[in-house]
């Protein structure tokens, strides 16, 4: 909606991979998701002048109007010499080598926006939820009104504990590679210890 109504108004997508931005006719990509919000606009609030073929480009949408634009990248150098308004990481738990990405959007935008899934404990995503400096924003399962206590139920039937731990309730210590035992399973018996002592 920015990019309708807010003139020079940039916005940049990015992620570990070129298809995940902009994949032709692929719901997963985020610019497939961009051009269907620009499709099923009222046509009042279409750009006048608008046309898919000369404003709509690879991992690239112009505003005609108003010169707004949003964009994509992918890789470890998203942002570089790029300046936004806004940017997006894409799944930024999973980026190969987030600590390049961090430097090349060091100086692109004032408001980066990270989501992902969990990936671990060990990610600089998860080092950025947990040191508390940063607002975080949690979609939770139980916040998605289309699913409920019975969709949990069948997910807790068919799936892996540990990956229903990791993918539908954010278990970060889930999602460590190489465990040997459930991170719940530990932090119970280091409680039943420390209350032995007492």
């Amino acid at each position: 909606t920015y990019w309708l109504f807010e003139p020079g108004f940039v916005a940049g997508f990015g992620s570990r991979k070129e298809e995940y931005i902009d994949k032709q006719g692929d719901p997963k990509s985020i610019f497939w998701r961009v051009r269907k919000f620009i499709e099923y606009l009222p046509l009042e609030f279409k750009p006048p002048g608008f046309l898919d073929r000369k404003h709509s480009l690879f991992m690239r949408i112009i505003n005609p109007e108003n010169n707004a634009v949003i964009t994509g990248e992918a890789g470890d150098n998203i942002g570089r010499g790029d300046r936004t308004t806004i940017y997006v990481v894409d799944e930024a738990a999973f980026l190969e080598r987030p600590l390049l990405v961090d430097a090349s959007l060091s100086a692109t935008t004032n408001c980066r926006i990270d989501i992902s899934t969990s990936n671990g404990a060990g990610t600089p995503f998860y080092s950025k939820i947990a040191a508390g400096d940063l607002p975080v924003f949690r979609f939770h399962w139980t916040d998605d009104p289309r699913k409920d206590e019975l969709w949990y139920k069948s997910q807790k039937r068919k799936l892996d504990p540990v990956i229903l731990a990791q993918e539908v309730d954010i278990d970060h210590n889930a999602a460590t590679r190489d465990n040997f035992l459930d991170g719940g399973a530990v932090e119970e018996a280091m409680m039943l210890e420390s209350s032995k002592v007492e």
